[in-house]
């Protein structure tokens, strides 16, 4: 059976399971672009400003996907919802127990992070001697706020009387296009839909939800390449064309009898393009190519 209908028939019969969520490409032996993504054809949507630019590509990922005439195994590579802990010191109350931000630093520095204290040297080599505390203990926030501070009096306090621990919400990954900030939305294809259609009604949906300026998307992978080639089959018909003639007029030393060669080329191109209609096909790289040789044909049968 054709690979859609396949693909087609493993979403309907995995949307009834509950729990899990699958996404399904055929693999290839060439893959194009070099972000990987759950599903075949990437979207990347990038901005300055990477608050903007992850509320946009949602507002996008989930136009897509209540889209399902058009798109299918909409997803995207934002995680912004991973738990985090964000140390938030009280400065008024800091300074009133002589506590200032370098021996703050210093203190969390020398617990957490490599505080190299000294260097032990040796016959033979030197060795660092680094500070820190118990790594056998399951820190948490509750105990790091537990850890003791010494004040300008020289009395210990600890870490709780000035400073509080606030869990939030933040990125678990910050993914760049660029040196920009990107999300990708990957999608597939139902069944029946080109991808023509797809980046047709991308752009209209861009316009629906109102995207502002600030924000610009880009295809990867697949959908670039189908892009691209878009942008350079008007240039190569017109150069095979214009090479055509110049080969022609070489042959008959004349500008004339080109032209009346060429001719047949009209009605040649739009019987290819009505035949691919009625075929269900798409214009491809693959059409594009055929019809190229269906020029060279046309002028193989007017040379003769």
């Amino acid at each position: 059976p054709d690979i859609e209908k396949v693909l087609a028939d493993l979403r309907k019969q995995l949307a009834g399971v509950a729990g899990i969520e699958t996404y399904m490409q055929p693999v290839q032996n060439l893959r194009l672009g070099s972000r990987s993504s759950a599903s075949a054809y990437q979207l990347v949507v990038q901005g300055l400003d990477t608050g903007l630019t992850d509320i946009w590509a949602q507002k996008m990922n989930d136009a897509m996907a209540a889209d399902h005439a058009n798109f299918a195994d909409v997803t995207s590579d934002l995680q912004n919802n991973a738990l985090q802990a964000a140390l938030v010191v009280d400065r008024d109350k800091a300074a009133q127990l002589g506590i200032d931000t370098d021996t703050l630093r210093s203190a969390l520095y020398g617990g957490f992070g490599t505080d190299q204290v000294s260097t032990i040297f040796g016959s033979a080599d030197s060795y660092e001697v680094i500070t820190e505390l118990d790594p056998k203990i399951e820190w948490s926030p509750e105990r790091m706020l537990a850890i003791q501070m010494r004040t300008a009096s020289g009395s210990l306090v600890p870490l709780g009387a000035f400073a509080r621990v606030d869990r939030t919400a933040g990125a678990l990954t910050v993914n760049q296009l660029g040196q920009l900030p990107a999300v990708t939305v990957s999608y597939n294809l139902p069944q029946g839909v080109s991808l023509g259609d797809s980046v047709k009604r991308i752009d209209q949906l861009k316009e629906q939800i109102g995207m502002p300026a600030a924000i610009s998307t880009t295809f990867a992978g697949t959908a670039k390449t189908f892009q691209d080639s878009l942008a350079n089959q008007g240039l190569l018909v017109g150069g095979a064309i214009l090479t055509i003639y110049i080969v022609l007029g070489i042959l008959y030393e004349s500008f004339i009898h080109p032209l009346t060669i060429l001719t047949g080329l009209p009605s040649a191109v739009l019987g290819a393009v009505v035949a691919l209609r009625f075929a269900g096909m798409d214009l491809s790289v693959i059409a594009v190519i055929g019809i190229l040789m269906l020029i060279g044909l046309v002028k193989k049968n007017g040379i003769m």
